[in-house]
């Protein structure tokens, strides 16, 4: 099926340190309460993109993006948002007659009313939605949603393009009216190929970053496993490229007790002869045995089968290697390479390693925020955010329920395991110094910023959640992983309990988050 993935990108969510950042409510109030309409200027036309009749219902769909001035785009995601505070980026999803050329995309005239979903006349209200930087703070911009829940979205043809007019009143009852006159194209992907995994392109990868394993050994042969990658920042693991970056994994075979130095030819598949790489085979819609992945910044990845080429292995007297890589895949595109450097050792994926000092008995008195995924897993499941937080520490939760919705939490009892099944919690980790999924953090000030002084990934325990009388009770009894490298020493237990009402955020389809590091985009 054709993908619209850049709709749904999943964006990590900054945690806030309640008093130091920014207000604890989980929502702003509403600019114009008072029923005042905000009118904005949008000056600049950022993207278009004509999907024609997607779903085959006789109707097309049309995306594009515009803005009130410069945009920029995140670090990690390359999401487009607006550059400097007061700024807005609107993003606008409707659906209308099919263009008669699908080389020259053109919107129809008339007024487009909102519609949750898919239907001829209509915005998606789900995908239309502005953007807002309220305002800078230190280093980081408030980024802010403006979700619509009702308006019109009126076309009109003109000299040079087009008048849109887009008025809304978002889900905080906020009027809005944004006006744009000027050029609007659309790149067509009408034509789509399915996304069947395969990348389907000639490559010239520029590795920076080599790992190798010795993955296993007999009597007739030694076999590793290289790992090259086009950029320094990789997995927790190892594995994978850590964002948008490309990985050739070799796989190798050698004489018993030899070096990897030598030229690879392909060999057979299930024959393990020295001096071959073990060819790319398919697993589904992934590559294994010699192969090249490719990540887009939301972590979505091809694959190419590498089948044939050759690789070159030579070694310098201080140790360093040279590998070159000229390769075909198993679609006819070519694959190649070539670096000089260390080698490191790969490290098999480790337990999270805590920085805390002692056991931790949190308090928390505000859920800051709480967040509905939809099946993000892809296995059939509901996933949800939470954080609890107080003036010094924020824990973060990230769960699986069998199913739900925004509505509400699905109330029960969740074990923290790996196995993204129902009724558990996702274990937390380090990344780059950064504790990610379910994990504790105690902060100190640090002038105006909030600096984290202690970081505890969750790998056991239990979260239990309950509902009564409009107010829901969370319950954590967890601990972290203090002897992942002594077993001397035993896990910190995290434990707490909060009390309270809080609204759930549908982010299944939109995202609020504080971004650090806008660029400009050109």
């Amino acid at each position: 099926m054709k993908t619209k993935a850049f709709f749904y990108a999943y964006v990590a969510l900054a945690m806030v340190l309640c008093g130091f950042l920014s207000s604890c409510s989980s929502n702003d109030a509403p600019e114009s309460p008072d029923g005042k309409v905000t009118e904005v200027s949008l000056t600049k036309s950022c993207d278009g993109i004509y999907f024609g009749d997607f779903w085959k219902e006789g109707y097309a769909d049309y995306y594009f993006i515009l803005s009130s001035g410069e945009v920029g785009t995140t670090g990690n995601t390359n999401d487009i948002l607006p550059l400097t505070p007061g700024g807005y980026v609107v993003l606008c999803d409707i659906w209308s007659a099919i263009s008669a050329d699908h080389n020259n995309p053109i919107l129809p005239e008339g007024v487009y009313t909102p519609h949750s979903g898919r239907a001829n006349g209509t915005f998606n209200t789900e995908l239309t939605f502005a953007i807002y930087n309220k305002e800078k703070v230190g280093d980081k911009y408030r980024i802010e949603n403006k979700l619509f829940k009702d308006g019109k979205i009126t076309v009109k043809h003109v000299n040079g393009g087009y008048n849109i007019v887009i008025e809304a009143t978002t889900q905080d009852d906020e009027k809005l009216k944004f006006t744009y006159t000027g050029a609007l194209a659309f790149s067509d992907k009408s034509d789509d190929e399915v996304n069947d995994g395969h990348i389907r392109a000639n490559l010239n990868v520029e590795t920076q970053k080599v790992t190798m394993q010795k993955f296993s050994e007999t009597e007739d042969y030694d076999n590793y496993v290289l790992r090259l990658f086009d950029t320094d920042k990789v997995t927790s693991d190892g594995l994978y490229p850590n964002g948008a970056g490309h990985k050739i994994q070799l796989d190798l075979y050698t004489a018993k007790g030899g070096d990897i130095v030598g030229e690879y030819t392909p060999g057979e598949r299930q024959k393990y002869t020295p001096g071959t790489f073990y060819p790319g085979v398919w697993f589904g819609q992934q590559a294994l045995g010699t192969f090249c992945q490719q990540n887009d910044a939301s972590y979505n990845a091809k694959f190419c089968a590498i089948v044939d080429g050759k690789v070159v292995i030579t070694k310098a007297k201080d140790g360093a290697y040279t590998i070159v890589c000229n390769f075909k895949d198993s679609d006819g595109y070519t694959v190649k390479t070539s670096w000089t450097g260390m080698i490191e050792e790969f490290k098999a994926s480790q337990a999270p390693q805590t920085t805390l000092t002692s056991d931790v008995n949190m308090t928390p008195t505000e859920c800051t925020a709480a967040y509905y995924y939809g099946d993000f897993l892809g296995n059939g499941t509901a996933n949800y955010g939470i954080f609890l937080a107080n003036e010094t520490e924020v824990l973060s939760l990230d769960f699986v329920a069998p199913q739900g919705t925004a509505d509400a939490l699905p109330v029960g009892t969740y074990t923290v395991s790996n196995s993204n099944e129902g009724w558990t919690v996702c274990p937390g980790e380090l990344s780059n110094g950064t504790a990610e999924k379910t994990c504790y953090v105690k902060y100190k000030k640090s002038g105006s910023e909030a600096v984290a002084e202690e970081r505890a990934p969750i790998v056991s325990g239990t979260l239990k959640i309950s509902y009564q009388n409009g107010q829901y009770t969370i319950q954590f009894d967890f601990a972290d992983d203090n002897n992942a490298y002594d077993s001397s020493l035993r896990a910190h237990k995290i434990k707490g309990t909060w009390t309270g009402a809080l609204h759930v955020e549908d982010y299944a389809t939109t995202r609020s988050a504080l971004h650090r590091g806008l660029k400009l985009k050109r």
